[in-house]
This record gives C-alpha cells, sequence and structure tokens, in this order.
C-alpha cells in the first residue's frame, strides 16, 4: 500500500517542483465526517455496552447512515452547495 499511494505522489511532487496541491472539497469533508463519526460512535458505545451488540445500537447505527447517506447525496446533487475547502 505505502508503494501504491508513494509512488504516485513522489512522480507528481517530482514533477511540479515538489508541491503536490490537494483540493478538499464538501462532498471530501462529508464522508469523512462520516466515517469519523461512526468509528468514534463505535469505540465508545460498544465498551460502555460490555460488548454487546443490542438491537437499540444496530438501529442507531442504520438511522446514523440514512443521515450520512442523505447529506453525501444532498451535497453530490448541489442542494447542499459545494465549495472547495
Amino acid at each position: 500500500m505505502l508503494i501504491g499511494l508513494g509512488l504516485p505522489f513522489t512522480i507528481a511532487c517530482a514533477k511540479n517542483d515538489g508541491v503536490f496541491e490537494l483540493k478538499v472539497t464538501l462532498e471530501e469533508m462529508v464522508l469523512a465526517a462520516g466515517l469519523g463519526l461512526s468509528l468514534i460512535a463505535t469505540l465508545i458505545l460498544v465498551p460502555l455496552s460490555n460488548f454487546y451488540m443490542s438491537r437499540p445500537y444496530g438501529i442507531f447505527l442504520l438511522v446514523l447512515y440514512a443521515v450520512f447517506l442523505l447529506v453525501a447525496v444532498l451535497t453530490e446533487v448541489d442542494v447542499i452547495e459545494n465549495v472547495e475547502l
């Protein structure tokens, strides 16, 4: 994996005098926030429930996914204005 990502970025930096510009849009921020929120929620809730996966926890994850999917789709179709950050 390190060669797979490192090699193209090294070539891009070599072609552009050591500068690689990474453009981050609102879509990428929504994706990263959704992933981060679900991972942090799982990291906190699972040990608090003594590693028992209950029905309310499953419903929580489904609701979290539905909200994430709705925001991601609305961002993709420009209902939520997509700006470059």
